[in-house]
């Protein structure tokens, strides 16, 4: 009984699947009979995944890309030819010919068009269908049709690769329409297939066209120097342009060498440009500090301010590696022409801010000294101090002495500090003269600062650390004087030759130094979280309850 049945499933099986294949090509024959140029009908549903939004389900890669991803890069996205969340990525550091191809079976005969949105950045990329392709334009981002006569039911399409070099190409949006197989669809085939080839010359010839164009703006930003292999191609691309014997190959053979070329040209205007620019500041930098600065570097300045105008103005002359290598020492020259000529070329700025205790007041007076004692001493927030210049934060120090009373001091002690040279600064506002901006022996006169915002300016102090010498900073009064002032923000900077290290904290490297959670030290750790940090530069968190 068993046996019967199978028999009977095994034959219904089959006649189903007869029964489908009838209809099928019923089906088939209807569309053969009744589609036309004039109606056509839209088969892109016959595509599996046209629009790569369902991973590559249903195409092959059959050149070996090695890149075959889809992918969703913004970039690449033009709101049409690219369009959607994803599309097929393909790559090869070497060139490669072969396909990305789909199947399509059970399909009437006749002539059909596949379209596709294509970017390719070298000269290989082809969409076709069956034997026809269609070759794409170097660096256009575009819609491309391929037409094909079908007389199995069976179709053929997707990406051809005749690339000879390393490329890049973008896929998308795939669709398929069915004109039909009567005479007048073969008649448009036939019309269409004498002309496919010829349009698609047209096009590459029109983005060669566009080529020799940028590259002519180009040499005429540049006064037409230099670049004489790039005006040799554009010579050669305007005879091809003129003449119109060359193949499609040919032309995009010429269009990847005149990209290359205006790559080169383009790196070499930027570089121009900025060079121009950093030429400007540095003349500038040069007169600001031309009677304050270090002699030593402003003779280094003013023979380097010669250079860079021999590289700008005779651009002939000059690679673009030489001017960005004129553009790194003008950047740093910019950097070091503020300096003291104590500070070395080479030595290089490392922000030790961290090792001062509350240097913006944010934490009240913690971690600074009033000694003499100031009348009116005490973190402030008056918001037209704060002026976003010079007074930041939340927070500066206001400042108050009245007539006749004694000197007085805020300042911050720092030891154990490992020697070498350093700056000191702060920002400070002063109604009178009087006050002064020091560190260790060193001191600034404080001018009388404007009457509105933004207050005071920023100081700063060039000082030798010894070895064992603590460091004392802040800000004074060396005799009674009655003022009102402020003080915020104080940075310390250390100058050494290699930044590579972590700058020690302390001499002993078993003994560790003690801190908040807002960076403020402490004398022993207490309740809390406490970060204790060694001399090598090694933290570590303590909770205590």
């Amino acid at each position: 009984m068993n046996r019967v049945k199978l028999i009977l499933l095994t034959l219904a099986t089959l006649v189903s699947a007869i029964g489908h294949e009838l209809h099928a090509q019923s089906q088939n024959v209807d569309y053969e009979q009744t589609v036309t140029p004039e109606s056509p009908v839209d088969f892109t549903s016959r595509i599996q995944n046209p629009t790569f939004e369902q991973s590559l389900g249903g195409w092959v890669n059959e050149a070996g890309f090695v890149t075959f991803e889809r992918a969703s890069w913004n970039g690449v996205k033009d709101g049409q030819c690219i369009s959607g969340t994803y599309y097929l990525n393909l790559y090869h550091s070497k060139g490669l010919k072969g396909r990305v191809v789909q199947t399509i079976k059970d399909i009437p005969n006749g002539v059909y068009a596949v379209k596709a949105g294509l970017f390719t950045n070298t000269a290989g990329a082809n969409i076709f269908a069956e034997n026809n392709v269609v070759p794409a334009v170097v660096d256009a981002t575009q819609f491309y049709t391929v037409y094909a006569l079908v007389e199995d039911s069976t179709i053929e399409l997707g990406y051809y690769s005749t690339h000879e070099k390393d490329f890049w190409s973008v896929v998308d949006n795939f669709s398929l329409t069915y004109y039909g197989n009567g005479d007048d669809a073969r008649k448009m085939y036939e019309e269409v297939s004498g002309t496919q080839e010829a349009e698609a010359l047209a096009q590459i010839y029109g983005r060669l066209l566009e080529i020799v164009e940028m590259a002519e703006e180009l040499l005429d930003e540049l006064g037409g120097k230099y670049f004489d292999d790039l005006d040799a191609e554009v010579r050669k691309a305007q005879a091809m342009y003129e003449q119109q014997q060359a193949t499609a190959t040919e032309i995009q053979a010429q269009i990847a060498r005149m990209n290359e070329l205006i790559n080169i040209g383009r790196l070499f205007k930027e570089a121009h440009d900025q060079l121009g620019k950093l030429m400007e500041e540095l003349r500038a930098s040069i007169e600001k500090y031309k009677s304050i600065g270090s002699s030593k570097r402003l003779a280094k300045a003013a023979q380097l301010l010669e250079d860079i105008q021999d590289a700008y103005y005779y651009i002939d002359l000059t690679t673009t590696e030489e001017m960005n290598e004129l553009i790194a020492r003008c950047k740093n020259m910019l950097e070091v022409l503020p300096l003291p000529d104590f500070i070395d070329d080479d030595e290089k700025a490392e922000d030790c801010t961290r090792l001062i205790t509350n240097p913006g007041f944010e934490n009240g007076s913690n971690g600074w000294v009033n000694d003499p004692i100031f009348d009116d001493c005490k973190p402030t927030n008056w918001a037209t101090m704060i002026d976003g210049t010079y007074m930041t934060g939340s927070y500066y120090m206001n400042l108050f002495c009245p007539a006749n009373y004694h000197a007085g001091s805020l300042h911050q002690t720092i030891t154990r500090l490992p020697p070498g040279k350093y700056h000191v600064g702060a920002s400070v506002f002063s109604n009178r003269a009087g006050l002064v901006f020091f560190a260790n022996d060193h001191e600034v006169a404080i001018p009388i600062g404007p009457s509105s915002a933004p207050y005071g300016r920023f100081f700063g102090i060039y000082l030798t650390v010894a070895e064992g010498e603590t460091l004392t900073f802040g800000v004074r009064t060396n005799e009674a004087v009655e003022f009102w002032g402020a003080v915020d923000d104080f940075t310390l900077t250390r100058y050494v030759k290699d930044t590579t290290g972590i700058l020690p904290l302390q001499a002993d490297a078993g003994k560790e130094d003690i801190y908040t959670l807002t960076g403020a030290r402490k004398d022993s750790v207490g309740k809390g979280i406490s970060i204790l940090r060694t001399s090598d530069g090694r933290t570590r968190k303590v909770f205590t309850k």
